[in-house]
């Protein structure tokens, strides 16, 4: 994943409403820093919300190219 990616939710099973929202990468840099197995990136959400979500709940929709 890479800034600029389209992004959605691929586990819904958490909240039924995030199946809903789609959202772009702002920031690829891993948070927390390398060493962490559930590495989350900033993403905005189509609502205007940033926040961080880990990688492994995104599925990119739609790659900047």
């Amino acid at each position: 994943m890479k800034v600029g990616d389209l992004v959605k939710i691929q586990d819904v099973s958490r909240s039924p409403t995030d199946c809903r929202l789609s959202g772009i990468i702002l920031d690829d840099k891993p948070y927390p820093p390398a060493g962490n197995l559930d590495v989350k990136v900033q993403v905005m959400w189509q609502n205007g919300v940033v926040g961080l979500i880990p990688v492994s709940r995104l599925e990119v929709i739609n790659e900047n190219r």
